[in-house]
């Protein structure tokens, strides 16, 4: 609920309907530099910055879609694993994958959407990266056997190829690929 949401900011972190418009022009300008796609990630992005306060907890509240909020995580040298969104998406990472800290915001809707958006859009792996996604099998786009399946990166609006040695756990409803890049990562089903 909008206005339940506006009130929230209001009261709990000062939004006035001048940071409010201002925060609209900004994802604006973000929404026609960016091919016209935006994120509830990036409006909070905007609104943390305005008001000087994190406004994540709010947004959650007060959203529909409390996926659409967004994570961001830092991946180091060392490696490790970055789970987001109550381990439904989680990226093992080998020492070495980067060779200095880098920050990468995610942010989609997975149980409405079978896209997973990791940005900086394209950076590159020193070494391959496991990409884990558990899914439901209340999704309505469902996953009936694995000769059906792929999981593709989204290079180009509309272009889903598929990427190579991508492993479907159905009895634990998990899939599971190793990435080199970061970008939209699309479930796809195929036809015949």
């Amino acid at each position: 609920n909008l206005g339940t949401l506006l009130y929230d900011l209001c009261h709990r972190h000062g939004l006035t309907y001048d940071d409010f418009a201002k925060s609209l022009q900004e994802l604006d300008r973000l929404y026609k530099s960016q091919g016209e796609q935006v994120s509830v990630y990036q409006w909070r992005l905007i609104l943390n910055e305005i008001l000087g306060t994190e406004t994540k907890e709010t947004l959650k509240e007060q959203l529909l879609d409390p996926w659409a909020v967004g994570n961001s995580f830092v991946i180091t040298p060392q490696g490790g694993i970055i789970s987001v969104f109550e381990d439904l998406v989680t990226l093992n990472v080998p020492p070495g994958a980067v060779t200095d800290d880098v920050t990468i915001t995610f942010d989609t809707r997975p149980y409405m959407d079978p896209s997973y958006r990791f940005k900086p859009t394209g950076f590159e792996f020193k070494k391959p990266v496991e990409l884990v996604i558990k899914y439901s099998e209340e999704i309505p786009w469902g996953i009936e056997n694995e000769s059906r399946f792929v999981l593709a990166l989204q290079e180009i609006p509309g272009c889903y190829p598929p990427l190579p040695n991508v492993v479907l756990e159905t009895a634990q409803n998990i899939i599971r690929a190793k990435i080199t890049k970061l970008g939209t990562y699309h479930i796809c089903i195929t036809l015949g």
